[in-house]
């Protein structure tokens, strides 16, 4: 720059000496002086040092076709290695399309899902911004971080109304050279079309540069005075060498298929040169040389000032920079490796072959209301919003289903479901809260969702799946196609921009690591047919393009689609066959066409994608916004099984159990795990709270765990009631023999003393179903209604055929103590119930459970095989590893999710302490106790933390988390034996474990 401006200077003092010697001086008029301070403060600001600026410059494109954005910088960023970005400006709100940094000298850029961007970067750096539609246009700008906003010049995408080329011209102002762009409208590379470019003077036209295609290769010819620059697929550069009265003029860009009506052209001006405009110009050389060598003088001294200023600011940014970027990486490593520290310690194979589900189990969009009564919370189910119920319905087939995948694949993956943005790294803890990982922006559009499943596959990357509801089968459409096919088209349509978002979010959230893992999409729709789906988009095209595009494949997009072919019946969605197996892998293959690619998906990048989105520092709830009574979503199994028995075991009741509360005489029948018991002992803690004394009647000829069990749970404390024990005598059991008029007798006089004569308040559990026993117990109660005038007695069995008091009988079918998946095991059982019967409930559980787990005898020659020491160690493997059961907590130390207490261990067989089962829990550091009748009550009251061991249907009423039920050496067929068993196993509420003599059932995924 400073030699041109001494070339000029020199040239002009020439210029003004022969004209000097040669011509008489004449007075110089006001329009002369103009001109020569114009030009004096010309080459001044032309002197003085410019910080240079940043352009871009893009052509206008058509709908859908591609459009090519450069950037030029004054530096070469590939040296100073500065970050840069490109941004759009679709309103006064800027926003990323390409961001790029440097990382230990490497670039490292994160761009938008439509954008295609060079690996490289100098003065200049190319993009390509793919199917251009109405909100890509507008304007652009190339910025270096830390630039001067004045010094960026922005450019304009605009839509092009024809099909024709286009051109720009860029001319410098320091430089005689000027450059021409040419934008072809398609991939001249693909089409290898001839093209030309041509100078208009008139109606003539000459050929500058043309280009043609030999064997595949492309040949050009340059005219003397051009030069060929830049030679891209879509783009062609010349440069004009220097610009003159020969080489100014209009120029096109043109090729064989180029309409010639729409043929834009590009105009490059004659800059006017220096000269004289009359004989007063003779006078300003000595005045012009006089000023300039004093600006000189004074810019030299202002450009050394200048340039040590700037060489010190360097120096320190450079340190500063160096610094800070140390310390940015000192922290995502600390961070990062206080996130893979905890995974690792919630799932410890997750790099030997294991899959994992996070939550473990899925979780129902159930609301509750809840209603206080006796001290206790009451939960009452709302109707679910039809919705979201169909929602849920659809996403518990589809993993029911998908479980088998990675089971049948043996694939190492996590499945991630029920997230949303915000929960991204929202829970990090003091020790995690300035942590320096990129988490998705503010400013993304709330209106559109989060994903509905998100796959992080040890080989395969990144696969973010969407799932819609619509149906083939709408009651609303009337079986009408066009309908349907509409319907489709708009759950798909609303599909793809869930989908991009995914995308564009999960490259950015990636975008810190060394190495990004492809993401690949997929779309869910259980309730429709792949036919019925091509057909949809078979008759809208727009949306068949588009979910193409979405997908990136040149194939049918439904090719990816998950449909009802590939899934269980919706009637039985737990049924999944081999048939449904089978088309599953095939669909999983389609989806993952490509090889693995294990560079991409390094063990470092694998454990970095769960610790960020499956680690303790992001938590999900069921509830948006979270509520106050909203619990957050469990991650490994331990914590499923523990949240999922303290759902139930809530105490849960249907609205129109309420209504019974206030009635002095109930009989409630119906089978196990229908909360009878603990409406009994609601009733007793109402009439406690009244000041009554409550009698449990055990009609047993000794003393049962029902009646231990029940008593318990009305002196059981509330938070209301603090340490205060007001229900301690007021609480009594009453063993009677009913086949002993003196014992029954005796048992009045107690009652009869309690009661004020004529009051009595009574409750009797888990009343005997033998015939013979019911009609003695009935006679009995009708003796107390006889003697006692106002005799308030609710009274439970699971036989319907007792109706001691009269035609007040409440039959409950619906369970609410007892998980699906446990319930579901029962009803494999041929002939358990007789003529007791569940029925499906109107409300939706908060969720289906955890999958029941099956172990078969190994050693199935011996005799007494549920005794056997392989199939004890297999268990209790299973407790202590999966579900992490522990029977102590370390001093300081948080106890685990379940502990030794939420174990219930019950065999068909006997079982003493020396029972081997019994002996390997002991021995692997979980106290038993076997229960009998001797130690029955002292064992229920006490609090400590022991696993409980008995035989099927002695513990009744008793409920655990952990069940494991073991069975005996036949399978008997009395009554006796199935409904201990029917009890036994309902005794469960939530992971039910069953030591089978047969094959294992299949009923949902292997954890």
């Amino acid at each position: 720059m400073y030699k041109v401006f001494l070339r000029k200077i020199q040239a002009l003092n020439d210029w003004w000496f022969l004209q000097h010697m040669s011509c008489r001086c004449h007075q110089l008029s006001s329009a002369t002086m103009k001109t020569i301070l114009i030009m004096v403060f010309l080459h001044i600001a032309a002197a003085l040092p410019q910080e240079g600026s940043i352009t871009c410059s893009v052509p206008p494109v058509e709908i859908d076709q591609d459009a090519v954005l450069n950037c030029s910088f004054p530096e070469d960023l590939n040296t100073t290695k500065r970050d840069f970005a490109v941004y759009h400006y679709p309103d006064d709100k800027g926003d990323a399309v390409v961001d790029c940094w440097w990382l230990k000298g490497a670039m490292t850029c994160s761009a938008r899902p439509e954008i295609r961007y060079e690996m490289t970067v100098g003065h200049t750096f190319t993009i390509t911004l793919q199917n251009i539609s109405s909100s890509q246009t507008g304007r652009y700008a190339c910025q270096i971080a830390n630039y001067n906003q004045n010094l960026i010049q922005s450019c304009e995408l605009t839509i092009l109304s024809g099909l024709g080329n286009t051109c720009s011209v860029t001319e410098e102002r320091s430089e005689p050279s000027a450059t021409l762009t040419c934008y072809f409208k398609e991939d001249i590379s693909k089409t290898q079309v001839n093209f030309t470019v041509y100078r208009h003077s008139g109606a003539h036209k000459q050929n500058v540069a043309g280009c043609w295609w030999e064997k595949g290769q492309r040949q050009c010819q340059v005219a003397n005075g051009y030069q060929l620059t830049s030679n891209q697929s879509q783009v062609i550069k010349i440069m004009i060498l220097e610009v003159t009265k020969e080489t100014a003029g209009n120029y096109s860009c043109w090729h064989p298929a180029s309409p010639s009506v729409q043929t834009e052209t590009c105009i490059i001006h004659v800059r006017e040169k220096v000269g004289p405009q009359d004989l007063d110009v003779l006078m300003i050389g000595l005045i012009v040389g006089l000023v300039v060598t004093a600006i000189l003088i004074l810019v030299a001294i202002v450009i050394l000032l200048i340039y040590r200023r700037r060489r010190e600011l360097k120096t320190k940014d450079k340190a500063e920079n160096e610094e800070s970027q140390l310390m940015v990486e000192q922290d995502k490593k600390v961070n990062e490796e206080f996130l893979v520290k905890s995974v690792r310690e919630m799932f410890p194979n997750m790099l030997d072959d294991a899959c994992y589900f996070v939550p473990p189990i899925y979780f129902n969009k159930v609301r509750y209301k809840t209603q206080t009564v006796a001290d206790q919370v009451v939960y009452i189910p709302e109707p679910s919003d039809p919705t979201d119920a169909e929602h849920d319905k659809a996403m518990r087939q589809f993993l029911n289903c998908f479980y088998y995948i990675p089971k049948t694949k043996k694939e190492q993956m996590f499945v991630l479901t029920q997230f949303n943005y915000e929960d991204y790294l929202n829970n990090p803890g003091d020790d995690f809260s300035e942590h320096c990982l990129p988490v998705p922006e503010q400013k993304e559009d709330k209106n559109i969702g989060c994903f509905d499943i998100l796959i992080i596959h040890r080989y395969y990357g990144l696969m973010v799946g969407v799932l819609k509801t619509v149906s083939e089968y709408d009651s609303k459409t009337n079986g009408d196609e066009l309908q349907i096919d509409r319907l489709i088209a708009n759950d798909v349509s609303a599909a793809i921009p869930q989908l991009n978002k995914a995308s564009g979010i999960l490259h950015h959230l990636m975008k810190d690591l060394n190495g990004t893992p492809p993401v690949r999409r997929f779309l869910i729709l259980p309730n429709i047919t792949l036919s019925t789906l091509k057909r949809a988009l078979h008759s809208h095209n727009e949306v068949f393009q588009n979910l193409r595009k979405c997908f990136a494949t040149e194939d049918s997009p439904v090719r990816q689609c998950l449909c009802a072919d590939h899934l269980s019946d919706p009637k039985t969605p737990t049924n999944v066959d081999d048939r449904c197996v089978s088309k599953l892998t095939d669909w999983w293959d389609t989806l993952n066409h490509t090889t693995a690619d294990i560079s991409a998906m390094t063990d470092a990048i694998y454990e970095s994608l769960i610790a960020r989105f499956c680690g303790p520092a992001t938590t999900s709830c069921l509830d948006k916004p979270r509520r106050p009574e909203s619990f957050i979503l469990p991650k490994s199994l331990d914590e499923a099984v523990s949240l999922t028995g303290d759902l139930f075991e809530r105490l849960t009741l249907y609205p129109d159990m309420t209504d019974l509360l206030t009635k002095p005489r109930v009989f409630l029948a119906g089978p196990p795990g229908t909360e009878k018991t603990r409406i009994l002992a609601l009733v007793g803690r109402m009439w406690l709270n009244e000041g009554h004394v409550v009698h449990i009647i055990n009609t047993s000829t000794e003393q049962s765990a029902a009646s231990v069990h029940l008593k318990r749970l009305l002196q059981e404390k509330t938070a209301a009631q603090g340490s205060a024990s007001s229900s301690e005598n007021k609480v009594i059991i009453l063993n009677c023999n009913i086949q002993d008029e003196g014992n029954i007798s005796n048992m009045r006089n107690i009652m009869r003393k309690n009661s004020d004569k004529k009051y009595v308040w009574a409750l009797a559990d888990d009343l005997d179903p033998d015939e013979t026993k019911l009609m003695q117990i009935r006679q009995f109660f009708r003796k107390l209604h006889r003697e006692f005038q106002d005799l308030h007695l609710w009274a439970a069995s699971y036989s319907m055929d007792f109706t001691p008091m009269g035609r007040d009988v409440h039959i409950f079918r619906a369970p609410l103590s007892c998980p699906p998946t446990v319930l579901r095991k029962v009803l494999q059982e041929e002939d358990t119930f007789g003529e007791m019967q569940y029925s499906e409930s109107q409300y939706l559980s908060l969720t289906d459970g955890v999958p029941v787990k099956d172990f078969a005898h190994k050693r199935v020659e011996m005799k007494g095989k549920h005794i056997c020491d392989s199939c004890g160690e297999e268990i209790v493997k299973f407790l202590k590893e999966s579900l992490r059961i522990s029977g102590v907590v370390t001093p300081g130390g948080q106890p685990s999710r379940l502990q030794s207490r939420d174990l219930l261990v019950l065999f068909e067989d006997e079982v003493t302490e020396s029972t081997p089962l019994v002996r390997t829990l002991v021995q692997s550091g979980i106290p038993v106790e076997v229960v009998s009748n001797e130690n029955l009550e002292d064992t229920l009251k006490n609090e400590n933390n022991v696993a409980l061991a008995a035989k099927a249907g002695f513990l009744c009423g008793i409920k655990r988390k952990v069940v494991v039920y073991v069975e005996g050496e036949e399978r008997r067929l009395d009554t006796c034996v199935r409904w201990n068993r029917l009890r036994g196993i309902t005794s469960c509420t939530s992971q039910l474990i069953i030591l089978s003599s047969k094959t294992p059932h299949r009923v949902g995924p292997v954890v």
